[in-house]
């Protein structure tokens, strides 16, 4: 699913421009390398702990399970690691002294979630997660973070890719304590995501549907969220995952002066994004501002080197 979002694109895309930008680039010249990572945290973990050579920082990580090994890493390597996806306060600090070398690009997402049900009066909320590793640990992160804030979690469920998986996780949580807010952790159904799908589905012929439902944390980063009005696979494929997806509440970044689609057509006419991709394809999680902050948390070993 990460990949159809050509982070290879994304990346070249911003290397370029910080390349070209004198106030960024002071001089030097990057490149970059995408490491693949794996689904399953403990490969994930040990493939990071294999990448000490072969670059002076990281975006990453993705998956929130190895976010503080990650972080400890980059300490001991004195190199900058840049990543949204970690949702542990502790990994801020007081004084940044545990993880010096890690920094956010955005404000924390469990943050910013608890600031929105907070403003709904959203007391209560349970958490269904998809089975691959970089979904539950990102559930698991996040009712963590969420009861640091003081949000109760009454469940955190992890649910089986078919139809009666989706309905065995909503009667879990239909078991758990005053629930109003169903955040899910799973690829967008926007984006092809079955899981999303049946459980939406299934949502909508129960009693859930007067429980607001949350996009996951981590989803909005991975492909910009298109303004508009235009086909979506959800709601393409069934009316019966449409009507439910009306109560889905995403929180995404906001783009600035110009609108993604915008930004992406005028790179297009400047050649630095092949015409043939489309604005719903390339990954606006490597062009956000990872990169700029990777950057900048380089300056000091430069001085230092």
């Amino acid at each position: 699913m990460f990949s159809r979002a050509l982070p290879d694109a994304a990346a070249r895309l911003a290397v370029s421009r910080i390349n070209k930008d004198p106030y960024l680039s002071q001089g030097y010249w990057f490149d970059y390398l995408l490491l693949n990572e794996d689904c399953q945290t403990s490969r994930a973990l040990s493939g990071f702990l294999k990448s000490e050579s072969y670059a002076s920082g990281f975006v990453g990580p993705l998956n929130p399970g190895y976010c503080a090994a990650a972080g400890l890493m980059g300490k001991n390597w004195n190199k900058p690691v840049v990543s949204w996806a970690c949702m542990s306060p502790e990994l801020d600090g007081e004084g940044g002294e545990a993880y010096p070398t890690f920094s956010r690009p955005l404000p924390l997402s469990s943050r910013v979630l608890f600031a929105v049900l907070k403003h709904f009066h959203w007391a209560h909320a349970a958490i269904v997660t998809a089975e691959q590793d970089l979904w539950v640990e990102t559930g698991q992160e996040l009712a963590s973070s969420l009861r640091r804030f003081g949000l109760p979690v009454s469940a955190v469920v992890t649910m089986e890719t078919d139809p009666a998986g989706a309905e065995a996780a909503l009667k879990r949580v239909g078991r758990a304590h005053k629930v109003r807010v169903i955040i899910m952790c799973m690829h967008s159904a926007l984006l092809g995501g079955e899981e999303q799908r049946l459980l939406l589905e299934r949502r909508g012929t129960c009693a859930w549907r007067t429980a607001a439902t949350c996009s996951s944390p981590s989803t909005r980063c991975t492909t910009a969220c298109l303004t508009g009005t235009r086909p979506t696979h959800c709601s393409a494929t069934t009316a019966s995952c449409a009507a439910p997806y009306d109560s889905v509440l995403t929180v995404t970044v906001e783009s600035g002066d110009k609108s993604f689609t915008q930004a992406f057509r005028e790179a297009q006419d400047s050649h630095e994004v092949q015409a043939s991709y489309q604005a719903s394809q390339v990954g606006y999680w490597l062009t956000h501002p990872s990169w700029g902050q990777l950057v900048k948390a380089l300056e000091p070993k430069r001085w230092s080197a």
